[in-house]
């Protein structure tokens, strides 16, 4: 998904083997954003044969650029949000700017949700414990 909101079409699938092996479902990577770094990062082929270079870029704990998550949301980059022990995909945001700019509200899509998890899901900073989030991965791409 993340790979795919930046005009690269590689099969999922690979990525997911790459970094949890073929048994589905796959599970965390004991809470690391290393092993999708790795397996995220480098120069691939892509189905139209053109060639496209990519890296990651992970920050463990409560996010301190809210400016860059809006901007990655603004710009149709998803990112990865790790909460309570688990990853989802942010797609969306709200936010206030006053006094500054601070997230109120992620929008997430659960990646277990065909094996039984809720697809959607909400982080709301009134509602949810800051505390209990893990980080967040972006992938960058440079074609």
């Amino acid at each position: 998904m993340l790979a795919k909101s930046q005009g690269v079409d590689l099969p999922q699938e690979w990525f997911v083997a790459k970094v949890f092996g073929p048994a589905l479902p796959n599970f965390p990577t004991g809470g690391s954003f290393e092993p999708i770094r790795e397996a995220l990062t480098g120069t691939f082929e892509k189905r139209d044969g053109g060639r496209v270079r990519m890296r990651g870029a992970y920050y463990y704990g409560i996010p301190t650029d809210p400016a860059g998550m809006v901007r990655s949301i603004e710009d149709g980059r998803p990112f990865i949000f790790a909460w309570e022990g688990h990853v989802y995909v942010c797609y969306a945001l709200k936010w206030v700017e006053v006094p500054a700019l601070r997230v109120i509200e992620l929008s997430l899509i659960d990646p277990f949700w065909k094996f039984g998890r809720p697809k959607f899901k909400t982080f709301n900073v009134f509602r949810d414990d800051a505390r209990t989030i893990n980080g967040t991965f972006e992938l960058l791409v440079q074609e």
